[in-house]
Order: structure tokens, then sequence, then C-alpha cells
């Protein structure tokens, strides 16, 4: 069986229907269940029945009759990775728009089975895993609304709200296609809990009741709350909202739009202060919540609240114990979440899912306006005299505030009834007549308007094909000598290679030389907020607060300069990293919002046809603590291991596994301030070391379990530690730590007292340690120089003030510092934009 021309024309889709007439698909069904085959083999033959069932509805039927779903789950824990991917992407082609194949997978508890795919260690594993769920939640049966169905389906999405925080961006960007499925499958719910979550806390304050009346109104009632939570028994407040459903039609002028979101927002206020005797609307109208990409950003703090609420089981079985409402609830707040996702794709596609169902929420589908009516009623505690009460109701309109009686007679516990027995009668599930969520897909639907549902369509599936149209059996060209990648990667190892031999022979003679000579010196219109040298190109990384450059330190010119992230954050960067320097190498960045971003041509120069493009980008740290002097983000990269260590304004520290793009580990830091810089020990890679705003230096064994991780803790410190490095000099490593006194002291990781202390001068800001010599450089914002430190010999080795050249300018006050990992170079950042680099001599800045 070939892989080439062969395998990729089955994606075509006349050879679905000759492959089924000829039943030639039962050939790769009986490969792909014989388990003697070599892996390889029957990822072929998964990738062959997956083409045969792709939108086909004959080729569905026949592989269902040969038994595919229950040969696909049993092979699901298979070694190879490939294999399984591909497992998963056949079953979410199978049951895609195919209800037979879901019972067949539901009787075989799939469901299950996919969920434990979730946590895999290949991300396009995971990506796959969740397709098959997206595609199996989708139900175009009249039976869907079969108890076993909805608890199938909370179960499925407690499960996929799990991975809100994966580090790939292609598993996100699935798990955004398979919650709006779940929205096109409970739209009215969905309704309702957008509506919940955008009144916040001051309604979770509060006992809002909402449902949907048989004549097509959200009907919404709060009652107050006593400290306790309970309900006090007064006053109540309702309201009736029309949803895109409801029978009315009133013609209204734009300006008498109102708000659905600020009445209950006014109702819910009224209710928690007990101000309900008064028979008006305590709020001017307003507008929906608005729909710009700013708003949902604002709201990303609300978002974040529901991870505190979620089951802390990976499978998460048992999701309706949530509650039905809490549910909805929290499946909508992760859409919202995921809506100001750092990756603008995965952003892209949640916005437009909760843009269309806020749309969907301001007017009917088929009338040209809808009238925004908010009807208040309020009831007053009952008397043993009069059970009943009278009720008046403010209706707005065009033409202002008016007021009707209603019936009265009506009591507050009959009220409250009537609404708990119209939400219970809740169907759960609501089919939309526009199943068109994706822009660029064509939404085609009958007259009838009974189309079959479509999530989000992504090109996850395509891109995985493209697996099959590489000849599999045959040697990378990048392992051929005669290669131009292979003699370009043999070119930068030896480069390499010199470059650390150089740094052994400048070390040598470093006792009496003075780092003063000035030799590069530019302006940026900036002020740089970090500098990172790139540790064997002649380049160097300067960061702003939303954007950074890239100067070629040997030319004096600025290569190219870049906006990172300029349309999705204004988030300050707060660290960055070079990985993969030794090859080909991608510039990470930190922002103080707790998300990373990778990026690869970071040298490009700015056009359109060449720019720095965006590889990859997460969360990295979720919960930002608000503190009064903020660090942001603090990143540690460990190059051997693809390890990646955030902790800034938290009280952990998170490892991330790049390989896998998973959090595989969150060491609490068991400080009450911020955690302020990192290092690790590269060498043995067990020891991590943390610099605390409260003077601490905290060492953690990696090897131990993250609650008992934490093996010393250095107290000599008496305030914020600016910098701390695990130095590796010699055959020795030593802890070197600087702390905002302008007190420096040296470590030997085996014992708690310091072997060394130096005093450099009253107050330090900035601070950075060689990491291969012996040497400190330290500046302040009040004192404008630099005073570089030998910490061999304990002596101030020279202070810079001073721009080089006649009559040169006073250097300005620091921002950052920063030396070379390789070489005997230090870079400067002045507040007044001027960037400097400074050497021992000019011939050590040679290019290699």
């Amino acid at each position: 069986m070939s892989c080439d021309t062969h395998m990729i024309s089955l994606l075509l889709q006349s050879c679905q229907k000759d492959l089924v007439k000829d039943n030639g698909y039962k050939y790769f069904v009986q490969v792909l269940g014989d388990t003697s085959m070599q892996c390889e083999y029957r990822t072929m033959a998964a990738f062959a029945i997956s083409a045969v069932v792709n939108k086909y509805p004959m080729g569905q039927e026949r592989c269902l009759q040969s038994g595919v779903v229950g040969t696909c789950l049993g092979q699901l824990e298979e070694p190879n990775p490939v294999l399984r991917q591909w497992l998963a992407i056949c079953l979410g082609r199978l049951w895609q728009n195919f209800d037979s194949a879901r019972w067949y997978g539901a009787r075989d508890n799939a469901h299950d089975k996919l969920i434990s795919l979730l946590w895999d260690e290949i991300p396009d594993v995971r990506a796959a895993a969740v397709f098959a769920l997206g595609t199996y939640l989708l139900n175009t049966s009249e039976d869907g609304t079969s108890e076993m169905r909805v608890t199938i389906d909370q179960a499925v999405g407690s499960a996929l709200l799990q991975l809100m925080n994966d580090a790939s961006p292609v598993v996100r960007m699935e798990l955004a296609s398979a919650l709006h499925g779940l929205t096109l499958l409970y739209e009215k719910q969905f309704h309702i809990a957008a509506l919940h979550f955008s009144e916040g806390k001051r309604v979770a304050a509060t006992n809002l009741t909402t449902s949907v009346t048989p004549t097509g109104w959200i009907h919404v009632t709060i009652a107050p709350q006593d400290s306790d939570g309970e309900n006090e028994g007064g006053s109540t407040a309702s309201t009736n909202i029309p949803t895109p459903n409801s029978p009315l039609s009133t013609s209204l002028s734009g300006n008498s739009q109102h708000s659905i979101s600020n009445g209950i927002d006014s109702l819910a206020s009224h209710a928690h202060n007990g101000e309900l005797q008064s028979s008006s609307v305590g709020g001017p109208p307003g507008d929906l919540p608005p729909t710009s990409r700013g708003s949902i950003s604002n709201g990303e703090a609300s978002g974040k609240q529901f991870f505190e609420d979620l089951p802390k089981s990976k499978s998460a079985p048992g999701g309706a114990s949530l509650g039905a409402r809490n549910w909805y609830q929290q499946i909508w707040r992760g859409m919202v979440y995921l809506a100001s996702d750092p990756f603008p794709k995965v952003a892209d596609a949640a916005q437009h899912v909760v843009h269309g169902l806020h749309d969907k929420l301001r007017q009917k589908p088929q009338a040209k306006m809808i009238g925004a009516t908010l009807v208040a009623s309020y009831s007053a505690p009952c008397s043993p005299k009069d059970a009943g009460h009278t009720v008046k109701c403010a209706t707005l309109g065009a033409a202002g505030m008016k007021f009707r009686q209603p019936k009265s007679g009506m009591a507050s516990s009959a009220i409250m009834s009537r609404v708990k027995s119209e939400l219970t009668s809740l169907p759960p599930t609501g089919r939309p007549k526009a199943p068109s969520p994706d822009p660029s897909s064509s939404g085609d639907e009958d007259d009838e308007g009974e189309s079959s549902l479509h999530a989000l369509s992504t090109q996850f599936c395509d891109w995985c094909c493209k697996y099959f149209a590489n000849p599999l059996m045959k040697q990378p060209s990048e392992c051929d000598p005669a290669s131009p990648g292979y003699q370009q990667r043999e070119y930068r190892f030896i480069r390499n290679h010199l470059v650390r031999e150089e740094m052994a022979r400048s070390c040598l003679p470093l006792s009496g030389s003075r780092i003063n000579d000035q030799i590069f010196v530019n302006r940026e219109a900036r002020p740089a907020q970090l500098l990172k040298f790139h540790p064997y190109q002649p380049q160097l990384a300067v960061i702003h607060r939303n954007c950074w450059s890239i100067w070629d330190i040997e030319q004096g010119s600025k290569v190219t300069s870049f906006q990172e992230n300029c349309t999705y954050s204004t988030a300050k960067i707060t660290a960055a990293e070079f990985i993969n320097p030794h090859d080909i190498s991608f510039l990470l960045v930190g922002s103080e919002d707790g998300a990373v971003h990778v990026w690869r041509d970071y040298c490009q120069e700015n056009s359109e046809a060449q720019k720095p493009t965006l590889v990859t980008a997460w969360r990295g740290l979720l919960d930002m603590l608000p503190v009064s002097k903020r660090v942001g983000m603090v990143l540690e990269w460990e190059q051997q291991t693809g390890l990646l260590y955030a902790s800034g304004d938290v009280r952990h520290v998170r490892v991330w596994d790049t390989h896998k793009e998973l959090m595989v580990q969150d060491i609490p830091t068991h400080a009450d301030s911020s955690v302020t810089c990192l290092t690790s020990d590269s060498a043995e890679r067990s020891l991590l070391i943390a610099g605390c705003g409260d003077g601490t230096v905290r060492l953690y064994d990696r090897r131990q379990p993250s609650n008992s991780s934490l093996v010393l803790t250095l107290r000599e410190h008496q305030g914020w530690i600016v910098n701390v490095l695990m130095q590796q000099y010699g055959s020795e490593s030593t802890i070197v730590s600087c702390s905002v006194g302008g007190e420096v002291k040296t470590w030997d990781p085996r014992f708690m007292k310091s072997v060394g202390t130096y005093n450099l001068s009253p107050t330090i800001n900035v601070c950075d340690i060689h990491p291969r010599a012996p040497l400190l450089a330290c500046a302040s914002h009040q004192q404008q120089a630099i005073r570089i430190f030998n910490l061999e010999r304990n002596e101030v080795l020279n202070t810079i003030r001073y721009h080089d050249g006649f009559m040169g300018q006073k250097i300005g006050s620091s921002n950052c510092l920063a030396f070379h990992p390789y070489k005997v170079l230090l870079a400067h950042g002045g507040v007044d934009g001027m960037v400097a680099i400074y050497s021992t001599e000019r011939k050590k800045l040679s290019g290699r």
C-alpha cells in the first residue's frame, strides 16, 4: 500500500463513491482491525477510512455496518501518537451529522474513551480528540432531548472546559468549535447564560431566576439575599425581555433600542440594596453589551473566575452535578474567555460566536427591527391581612416611561413557582434556523429551515492530511549531508562552538580589565524596558512596553521593529528569551497579563511579504494578583529540557513543557509576595531558585512533589530581590543575589548562610549578573552611573558615567542592564532612549 498519489487522491469526492460502490473500503477496514499489522499501516488505513466517510452519508453507513466505531475505540490506547490521532479523526468524521454512529459510540462509552485523550502528551492527539468530541456533541435527530443525551453533553462539555489554558492554539481552536456546537444545541439556554454573564458580580449577589415563557419572552425574577445567601422573604423584582423568537414586533426608533443587560443591572442593584418600594426603574436605558474587541477584553477578569468553580477531575464525569443553569453559564463564560485568547485566530473564532449570540439577542432574524421593552414588577412583603398585592409595571417605549395596572392578587410565591415551573419545563435543546456560524462557510439551508447544525469550521483535518503528502519511508532531507539544510545546520554548530571557545579564553585575563569601551550606541524612540543578547549571533533585542526591535550590533543598524500584539492587547512586556538559539532561533516574550507569545523570522525587514510570524501563544499565568508594585511575568527558559518556568505576581511557579505544550507542574512559592526573578541549575537540572519581593531567596527541588519542593529559604536580604542567578564559573556553581538596598550576597546551595557579602551602593534598581564570568553590573534611577563589580576579587572594576567621545554627554538614568551570555559585553538602556554596549576591548566584538 503506497502513501503517495493514491492515498492523497482518496481525499477527492469521486474516490469515495468508487470505494463504496466496489467495496474497496473493506480492505482498509480489514487492515485497521488487524492489530498484528504495523502501526504505520493501520494509520494509513484510518486515514483512508476517514476520507471515505468525510461528508458522505453512504460511506458513513457502510463503515458503520463494518464495525469501524468499535475498531477505532478499541485502539485509542495504542502507543503510536499518529495512529491515535487518526483514529480520533476517523471517529469524528464517521459520526459527523450521522446520528446512528453517534449512538453506536454512546453504547460503547465513546465519550469517556475520547475524554482520556484530552490530556495526551501530543498536542495533535488532543486536538483530534476535541474534534471528535465536538462532532459527537452535535445531534440532528428528534430524540436529542433525551436525558441520556443531556447527561453526555454535560459530561463532555465539563471535560472540554479543562482545556481552556492548553498551550496549543490548535487545541484551543478545536475547543472553540466544539463549544460553539453546544451553543447551537442549547441556544435559548445560552441566551439566558449570556444575560447572567453580562451582569457580573452584582447579579451574582442576588437571587436571579430566568426562564423562557411559552410566548418567547425571557422572564427574569430577582430577589434580594441576606448575608448568608438566603432569600430574605422581602420584595422581588421581575422583568420580561423579548427573545429572537418572541412575537413582539414593535417598530421603534434607533434611540429606543434599550438595554437588556442594563435593565437587569438596574433591577439587580435595587434588589441588592433593598430599594424596591419605588415603581420606577432606577437607571437610564442603554445599549446591549458592545461587540467591540475591547469590550471582550474588559470582561476577561470575569471570564477567568469560572476556573475556580470547575470540577478538578480530568474526566469530569459528574458534569451534570454543576446544575443545569450553572453548567450553561460555565460553558458561556469559557467561550467569552476564549474571545480574549492571546492567539488571534482563536480569539477571532470565539468572538464571532459571542457577537453572533449578542446579535440574536438584539434583533429577530426575520424582522426589520425589534422593540426592547423592559417590564419591571415589584411586590411588597405579604401581610397577614392581605395576602395579595398590587403590582405596578413600568414599560419603557419610544415615548418614554408609562405605567399600567396589571391584574392584582398574584402573590410573590405564585410568581416564583410559575417561573420555576417554566424553567424546569424548558426543553433542553433549541435548534437555530440560521446555521452559518463561520464567515467563510456558505451556510446553505433548506426552505423549511430544518437543516443540520454546523459549528465553526476549522482546517485541522486538512492540515493533518498533509502528513501523508510526503513519503513516510524516506529519510528527511535534513539528514542528507549533501542537502543545503544539513550544511546550514552544520555551519551553525561550528559557529556556536567557536563562540563558546572564545568565552573560555576571554575570561582568563579578566581580573585586571575594565569594561568601559563603548562599541555601540544608538537612540530608540522609546525607552528600553528589557535588553536581551542573542547567544551566538550579533543581535540585541530591545524590548519596549508592547513592542520590540532587533539591532545588528556589528553594523550598528536596526534590523527590524515590530509592534507585538498591538491589535489584541496593550499589556506591558516584562520578560523575553531567545529559544533554540543554537539552531533556528525564536523570540519568546511574556506580558504582564500572563500571555506568552513566540515569534519566528523576528529579524525580517518591515514589509508585507516578510515580517515576524506568530508561531504560538498561550496564557502562561492565569491568576495575576493586584499588587502595589507590579512585577508582571517572570520567565526562565531551560534549553536542554525545553521547560519554561513562569511566575511573577502569583503565588506559584508554573512549569510548561514546550514539547508537549502542556503545563506539567505548579510549584507553590510559599511566599506572601511576588516572585521578582527566577533562575535554574542548567547543569544538574534539579534546582529552581526564586527571588521574592519580601527579600527571601527560595530554593526548590523539582524532583520532589510540588507541595514539598521547597527545600531552603535564604533570609539574609532585607529588601526586594532585584536579581538572582545560578552562576556557572569554573567547576563550581554559586548562587548570586542582589537586593534593592545595594547588598550582594553569594551562596553555596548546600548551606543556609551566605559565603560572601558586598555592599555596592545605597540603592539598586537594575542589576544583571554574568552567567559565566564573576561580573555584576548595577545602577539606580537616582544616580546616572553604572557600577561594574568583580565578584572574584571583591572589587569595583570601573564606573561608567559618560558616553564616549569628546565632550561626551552623561548617560541617562538606567532602565535595564544585560550581559552577553558568552562574551564580556554589557548593554545599557536609559530612560532617554539611548542604548549602548560596553566591552573590555573593541576587538572583542568580532563577527562569527
